[in-house]
């Protein structure tokens, strides 16, 4: 099973890394400014839904 979007755009690179409690997250978007917004908010819109999901467990 793989993610729906599993290839960034091209000339997009992210990766995510994880360091005790923190995730980092690295975005490197030469398209622009506009570009790594909409990136920035597709992943602050997953991060809310996990943490919803992650909230409504036992």
């Amino acid at each position: 099973m793989s993610p729906d979007n599993y290839q960034a755009p091209e000339g997009m690179e992210v990766s995510v890394g994880r360091r005790e409690m923190e995730i980092d997250v690295y975005i490197s978007c030469p398209k622009g400014v506009g570009s790594l917004i909409q990136t920035l908010d597709d992943l602050l819109s997953c991060l809310a839904a996990a943490e919803k999901a992650i909230g409504v467990l036992p």
